[in-house]
């Protein structure tokens, strides 16, 4: 099923979770000999698409003086070692901890851009390091740590209030 939206809404702001999945992206592209794959849904039957990165909203909230999305982060690393697990994730450590000062991330088209288009993140900051998790089998871990992303709504995202007629 395709949702549909009145002509005048044009979007808002993006799912942080697909956003820090494509500004990691690039960088996970240079690791080898597989280059790991971020998710921002964790596949059905992940364990033969090892190492992957997954990443995942958890709760934040919406500064409405300044629309910013200030959104939390859940980025979890699995690999097929736990030394593996812990290179990778520092490695996307890092990478997020670069762009501290802001960022533009380049998006895939969607239901409101049928082109590649930006959104900037103007903050990234670890709220929680890592940790390695066991799972079932003691040599497959999770690795996982959350960050907190600060999002500007796109350029493109009109004041709705304007077009509702409540201001």
């Amino acid at each position: 099923m395709t949702l549909t939206f009145p002509d005048w809404y044009v979007g808002g702001i993006p799912t942080v979770d697909k956003v820090t999945a494509n500004l990691l992206q690039p960088y996970l592209s240079q690791v080898g000999p597989v280059a790991p794959t971020a998710w921002w849904q964790l596949p059905q039957a992940y364990g033969g698409q090892l190492p992957l990165v997954w990443c995942f909203r958890k709760p934040g909230a919406l500064d409405i003086t300044t629309l910013r999305d200030h959104a939390i982060v859940y980025v979890g690393v699995i690999a097929a070692t736990p030394d593996d697990d812990w290179y990778l994730y520092e490695y996307c450590r890092q990478m997020l901890i670069a762009c501290r000062d802001g960022v533009t991330v380049t998006m895939p088209p969607d239901l409101w851009h049928p082109d590649p288009w930006s959104v900037f993140v103007d903050h990234v900051e670890e709220l929680e390091g890592p940790e390695q998790v066991e799972e079932m089998n003691p040599m497959l871990r999770l690795t996982p740590g959350m960050f907190h992303l600060s999002l500007r709504a796109p350029d493109s995202v009109p004041d709705y209030r304007v077009l509702l007629g409540i201001r």
